[in-house]
């Protein structure tokens, strides 16, 4: 990279092929993460065909006029598109090696693993770092593309709105920040979120490169030079969409007494301890439309103004199949769901036996409260 350059630019992905190797072998470093740390490539892991990452150096070329700085290879995961631990230290790896610029089309749609991200995403932030990353097809929310810090991208088959080369939303439903036209480059096919992604990755590259913006001041470069788009549109959209899906198999509990109980904050962690402990992603909603999905869950505050927009019951229905728990409690003083069970809270205290549990289905896992009433009354230990 020669000397005026202004862009130190890093892709990640999980496929490269042979032919994209040797095409850029003399002017793009390619490494891996094995065993916890980046190394050298080992050619061994390259296909003999064209490759997801291939594609993606390509289209980040052609926008920026420019060849990746770096390609960092990951493994696949088995129920993520990236192994998420991997993908934490190719990212903590560009931030100490003063890359300016990541490009990952890739990710993971299980919330879970999203807080593994902190870290790595405060020291993105600090270091002024552009990180761009590729939404999920399927309309999941995914990570890191949804986080706040992230810009995230999606090619517009979805809105159908956009009339510039891409918009720029500032509190996205989905947290997804870039709709990207299909059409931008006519001799370029871009036909999913993360061929989108690597050109977009590309043309903020070249615009840093030409001095236009810098990797810290990005988003206020896309204010000025990108469509912008209603939220009240996208939310509309969004929703109908989401509506047409089939439901999740999501087991929702009521609480009685939920966001009125002095101790909830308190009882609700100590809950999702439970529930985690037996592998269930929990979630919570209070009555006034506050979720607690996890400690740092303000990150998606996005989804609150659709709190207006529906019933109580079509609410719990977005928020599960954007955030996909599999088992969720809400207040008994709201209606239009389905409970599965029932929790009672009384005087600040949980009552157990036959009153904590007014309704259950027959195959409702019935050792998660056991171990509840072993925590949290000391008469039944």
């Amino acid at each position: 990279m020669s000397a005026d350059n202004a862009v130190k630019a890093a892709v990640i992905d999980v496929e490269l092929d042979k032919q994209e190797y040797r095409r850029l072998v003399n002017c793009t470093s390619f490494l891996m993460v094995l065993d916890g740390e980046v190394s050298v490539l080992n050619k061994a892991r390259l296909l003999d065909f064209h490759s997801h990452g291939g594609d993606c150096l390509k289209h980040f070329e052609i926008a920026s006029q420019m060849t990746a700085d770096f390609f960092i290879l990951l493994e696949h995961g088995n129920d993520t598109l990236c192994k998420v631990g991997d993908l934490i230290v190719a990212l903590s790896w560009c931030v100490d090696n003063d890359i300016s610029l990541i490009s990952m089309s890739i990710g993971t749609t299980e919330y879970y693993d999203s807080e593994k991200f902190d870290d790595v995403i405060s020291r993105i932030n600090e270091a002024g770092v552009c990180a761009i990353a590729g939404a999920n097809n399927n309309r999941s929310l995914s990570y890191p593309a949804c986080l706040r810090e992230i810009l995230g991208v999606c090619i517009d088959y979805t809105y159908e709105t956009v009339r510039d080369y891409f918009a720029y939303i500032d509190n996205p439903l989905d947290g997804v920040n870039i709709v990207l036209n299909p059409n931008i480059c006519s001799d370029l096919l871009i036909d999913s979120n993360s061929m989108a992604t690597a050109y977009f990755s590309g043309v903020i590259a070249k615009a840093i490169k030409n001095k236009e913006t810098t990797p810290r001041s990005v988003r206020s470069w896309l204010v000025n030079n990108a469509e912008r788009f209603s939220n009240t549109v996208l939310y509309e959209y969004t929703f109908s969409a989401i509506a047409l899906e089939a439901s999740d198999d999501v087991i929702v509990i009521g609480v009685e007494g939920l966001s009125s109980n002095a101790h909830v904050a308190e009882y609700c962690r100590e809950l999702k301890k439970i529930f985690r402990d037996e592998e269930y992603h929990c979630t919570i909603i209070f009555s006034c439309g506050e979720i607690l999905l996890t400690s740092n869950f303000s990150k998606y505050e996005f989804v609150q103004p659709m709190r207006e927009m529906c019933s109580y019951g079509e609410y719990i229905s977005l928020i599960t199949k954007l955030c996909k728990p599999n088992l969720m409690l809400t207040d008994l003083n709201e209606n239009g769901c389905e409970l599965d069970a029932v929790i009672c809270l009384e005087n600040n205290q949980t009552t157990y036996g036959k009153k904590l549990v007014v309704a259950i289905k027959d195959d409702f896992p019935g050792k998660v409260f056991k171990r509840i009433e072993k925590h949290f009354n000391p008469e039944s230990r």
